[in-house]
């Protein structure tokens, strides 16, 4: 079997929104993927959708989840 690793970030809304010139820089220095987390205990990340949308559009794989604490 054939191991691939990949280099990926993990982003929450204490990050804020982050753009798509910044996702394809990420992704120029190595990142493949984008996990953002869209909701955190009783707070959600208004930033999640236009963050995901910009990963997406910058080439990055994206994922999302929610962490109930």
């Amino acid at each position: 079997m054939t191991k691939h690793t990949v280099q990926g970030l993990d982003v929450s809304v204490y990050q804020g929104l982050i753009s798509r010139p910044k996702w394809t820089q990420l992704k120029r220095h190595g990142v493949e993927v984008a996990v953002v987390g869209s909701w955190h205990a009783v707070q959600p990340n208004v930033y999640a959708a236009a963050t995901l949308a910009a990963a997406r559009a910058a080439g990055l794989i994206t994922a999302t989840y929610i962490a109930i604490n």
